[in-house]
């Protein structure tokens, strides 16, 4: 069991992503900003980071993250995102992120990549 933090601001695939990390056995946070999800980690201190690349207010969730991966070096972060390109992937894989999921994706494929960075 991992402590998993989604962040996204679509309320509905934050509300999905929860529901199927929850299902599959973790604890689970929400968070629909970068503020948010700052303050939530501070306290929750997540395993793994779920996180959009474009958040509102223009917040980068590759930012957020690495700022998030410079507190704890053993986060791990899945980074999902809508407007996909081979040049935001080579970038999420260069930090040293695990995962790569470009909207819209299959739910069964965000549960193999749950699995995968779990195992």
């Amino acid at each position: 069991m991992a402590k998993v933090l989604v962040v996204d601001d679509e309320p509905g695939y934050r509300a999905s992503l929860s529901k199927i990390a929850a299902r599959e056995g973790h604890v689970v946070r929400q968070a629909n900003s970068a503020r948010e999800a700052m303050e939530i980690a501070a306290e929750f201190t997540p395993d793994i980071l779920v996180i959009d690349w474009m958040l509102q207010n223009g917040c980068d969730g590759v930012d957020l993250a690495t700022r998030l991966s410079k507190v704890d070096p053993n986060l791990v972060v899945v980074l999902i995102s809508g407007y996909p390109s081979a040049e935001l992937e080579a970038e999420a894989e260069e930090r040293g992120f695990r995962g790569f999921l470009a909207k819209p994706f299959d739910l069964d494929r965000f549960v193999e990549m749950l699995r995968r960075v779990t195992d």
